[in-house]
């Protein structure tokens, strides 16, 4: 008798777990198609911008990029592929490094690409600040405008609206990011390659006589 029952608990229990496992493998699909889904959004929007114009077109790619770390999507060569037509972001990265930029806007560029969760976005964008802060202090000479607000900055500040007017040349504030131990992970991957101590771009040299780069 008993050895019945058990039988019949026993199938009664293979049948439970069974059903348990497709659930989990439909909620499972469900939740790939979804991001699979989301995923196509962003790359729709990006392509877009394929024929925006570059001043722009840069600008929005950022905010398409910090959009998807918000909602935890990773996909920023498909991003480039989209826009630029080529999924290495060369083309992206040269626009933003074209001339000078806001500190602001520098730190909420490389922030986008560090950041893999929405929290770390303003993390990582505090923490360039305070670099470019330290560089200020150290007087590097690729800012324009009065630096004094930046370097008024202190650790725990977010809120950074008087740096509105103090922008940088992009390529030599890389650099030196690049070439300090601890804030070179201030930097994004991808992106060092790009760099002159990736050996792919000729060191800019600042001067302060003319204020103008040359190249070394």
């Amino acid at each position: 008798m008993w050895g019945a029952e058990g039988a019949a608990l026993d199938r009664a229990h293979r049948r439970e777990l069974a059903a348990t496992s497709r659930l989990v493998d439909t909620t499972g699909k469900q939740a790939m198609n979804e991001d699979r889904a989301l995923e196509q959004q962003f790359l729709d929007r990006a392509k877009a911008l394929t024929n925006v114009a570059e001043v722009f077109r840069c600008s929005q790619v950022t905010m398409l990029i910090c959009e998807m770390v918000a909602f935890g999507v990773r996909a920023e060569a498909k991003i480039f592929e989209a826009a630029y037509g080529e999924p290495s972001g060369q083309k992206y990265w040269d626009a933003h490094l074209s001339e000078p930029i806001r500190v602001y806007t520098l730190a909420h560029v490389l922030s986008a690409h560090l950041a893999e969760q929405a929290e770390q976005l303003e993390w990582a964008r505090i923490a360039i600040i305070r670099a470019f802060r330290d560089a200020a202090a150290a007087g590097e000479q690729w800012f324009t405008g009065d630096t004094t607000p930046l370097l008024a900055v202190k650790d725990g500040q977010t809120n950074f609206e008087g740096l509105a007017n103090i922008k940088l040349h992009p390529r030599p504030a890389v650099e030196w990011l690049l070439s300090k131990p601890k804030r070179k992970h201030l930097v994004p991957r991808p992106f060092r390659g790009f760099c002159n101590l990736a050996g792919n771009l000729p060191m800019l040299r600042f001067r302060p006589g003319d204020g103008r780069l040359q190249r070394k």
